[in-house]
């Protein structure tokens, strides 16, 4: 049986520090992953989850800083599935369109480093001229 991908935009393995609110309990984080429509996290110091229903459909509050900016990106979530350990999945309830342009900044930020790096090893790659 194929497999398919539910997502409706790439996620990008992008780190991001992230403070997360579920039901009132404040939570740090970091992501693993990042994409216009969601991310996955992992929570850090804790095994949160006792087994993958804990928090489905739940609703988180996320809080994080982009690499380079100085504003934070506060968005809603919901819970789409944990691992039964401490990483979960979300998907954004909607950005507002500052975040929107924040997101869409630091996922075009990642993708010219991407760019710049296979750029800078397909130089190094080809021979020298003799």
């Amino acid at each position: 049986m194929q497999q398919t991908n539910r997502r409706e935009s790439y996620r990008y393995p992008i780190k991001i520090p992230v403070n997360i609110l579920i039901n009132g309990e404040m939570m740090d984080g970091v992501s693993r992953n990042l994409s216009m429509g969601g991310m996955c996290l992992e929570i850090i110091g804790t095994q949160l989850f006792q087994n993958p229903i804990d928090y489905a459909d739940d609703t988180a509050v996320l809080t994080f800083t982009p690499p380079e900016g100085s504003m934070e990106i506060i968005v809603e979530a919901l819970i789409c599935w944990n691992n039964g350990e401490n990483t979960l999945g979300v998907r954004f309830n909607g950005l507002s369109p500052w975040a929107k342009t924040a997101m869409s900044d630091i996922l075009n930020t990642y993708k010219e480093r991407v760019a710049r790096i296979r750029s800078k090893d397909s130089v190094r790659a080809e021979p020298m001229a003799t």
